[in-house]
């Protein structure tokens, strides 16, 4: 079978289209997948996936700073890196930073820090400190860093307890009840 002029140049054309349009599209995944982080955990026991209070836990914030203590090539960095990266898809507000305690040690001496690995979380003017890096530990601490406030002490009064204010009185003359 020949094909004429016309037949060419139109199977050509629909070449060059069909080419076109597979450019377009792969162009248009690159940028969504730059533009929406998306995970899928296929892992039976979903280990890869941060559990249903700590996805809580981080979206609850509008700032938040994670300073990490970890020296510069190390397993601990890569370790924090993984965990932390699964919080920030959670929350794109969140901002990690990684310092080194050798090489800027006045940092580490300002935030307390006297271990690798420890991260301290900041939102506004709250801070909470995390020195064992786990899923567990890091949403605990954005937990407790959420609720924030001031605690409030009570004492119960009017049943024999010693008073407030006679505490080191108490503590030089032992207990009262005769047991010594």
């Amino acid at each position: 079978m020949k094909m004429d002029s016309g037949s060419r140049m139109n199977l050509r054309m629909q070449n060059f289209v069909t080419g076109l349009l597979i450019v377009v599209l792969l162009g248009g995944v690159a940028f969504a997948t730059h533009r929406y982080q998306v995970r899928w955990d296929w892992t039976t026991s979903s280990r890869h996936t941060l559990a249903e209070q700590s996805v809580k836990a981080i979206k609850q914030f509008e700032e938040l700073v994670a300073t990490v203590y970890v020296q510069e090539k190390s397993d601990q960095r890569n370790q924090a890196q993984d965990l932390l990266d699964k919080y920030r898809v959670e929350n794109p507000k969140l901002t990690i930073r990684y310092l080194d305690p050798d090489i800027d040690p006045s940092a580490a001496k300002k935030d307390e820090v006297a271990l690798y690995g420890t991260v301290v979380l900041r939102s506004g003017e709250k801070r909470e400190k995390v020195t064992e890096l786990t899923e567990e530990k890091l949403t605990n601490a954005l937990v407790r860093l959420a609720k924030g406030g001031e605690k409030s002490i009570a004492f119960i009064t009017g049943h024999g307890e010693h008073p407030i204010q006679d505490a080191s009185a108490a503590a030089q003359h032992g207990p009262q009840d005769g047991s010594e």
